[in-house]
């Protein structure tokens, strides 16, 4: 006969199982929790393939009405070419130590446009989207596309965005905020723009274009009176000897008036306001 075993013996069993019995538990527990996230990932992966489902049913009526905006963008004779000008022009103070803030300064540049939530098109003034007839919503985005400063020839390159407009008081405001001086006589106006004269009334439009079609400096020049604010708007096109922005202001002085160039502004939007 085999002597009982003590208390102290079962005890001792006992307490010898429970690290198994623990590590079965927490291998149960992993199992279950891999379990509740591959039960998540599935749901994820269905909500997420029923959102695509939603999105490329709605896309069919976007893209429709992307295309249509296009097709009326060409019936209207614009083209990307046309709202994207590039501008290069002379300054002083660029230096390799600065180069690099000019250029973050000038891509942060925002100007306000209106946008279809439809078709995404820009427009310049509130109002309803020609295609959608959706309510136009307010939007700032970025000047340029582009901006390069090039130190090497104490220049700088900046290409306006498709649909954007530039003012060149915002231009200069910008690079003097940087301690950059733009130099007049070594910044071209070789690309269709619009001038804005001060000091002017409805009297002096017809002497002021005459003015400016008969010096030869543009290809074309078109001017109106804005009652609104006083101004004289003059749409110009370059020709093949275009005019400094300093050779521009001597030509206005030299015609008699007392007109002066307050600005110029960029960008298809400017041309057709």
């Amino acid at each position: 006969m085999k002597p009982a075993r003590s208390i102290p013996y079962a005890l001792a069993l006992l307490l010898a199982g429970l690290p198994a019995a623990a590590q079965r538990d927490q291998e149960q527990e992993r199992r279950d929790q891999q379990e509740r996230q591959d039960q998540q990932r599935r749901e994820r992966e269905q909500q997420e393939r029923r959102d695509q489902e939603r999105r490329d049913q709605q896309g069919g009526g976007d893209q429709e009405r992307r295309d249509q905006a296009g097709r009326e963008q060409e019936r209207s004779g614009e083209t990307p070419t046309q709202q994207a000008p590039t501008l290069e022009f002379g300054v002083a103070g660029l230096t390799p130590e600065n180069a690099e803030q000019i250029r973050t300064s000038l891509r942060e540049l925002r100007t306000q446009v209106y946008v279809c939530s439809g078709c995404e098109r820009e427009y310049a003034r509130a109002g309803t989207c020609e295609t959608c007839k959706l309510t136009l919503r307010a939007d700032e985005r970025p000047v340029f596309q582009e901006a390069t400063p090039a130190v090497e020839r104490s220049s700088v390159r900046v290409r306006v965005a498709p649909g954007r407009t530039l003012r060149y008081s915002d231009l200069e405001r910008a690079l003097l905020a940087n301690s950059i001086r733009i130099e007049g006589s070594k910044f071209p106006l070789d690309t269709p723009a619009t001038l804005v004269l001060r000091g002017g009334s409805q009297e002096n439009v017809a002497e002021v274009e005459r003015a400016l079609n008969e010096s030869g400096a543009f290809e074309r020049a078109e001017t109106r009176f804005e009652p609104s604010t006083g101004e004289i708007q003059v749409t110009v096109r370059p020709g093949r000897n275009a005019p400094s922005l300093s050779q521009l202001s001597s030509t206005l002085k030299s015609s008699g008036s007392k007109l002066l160039l307050a600005d110029v502004i960029w960008g298809e939007p400017a041309l057709k306001s």
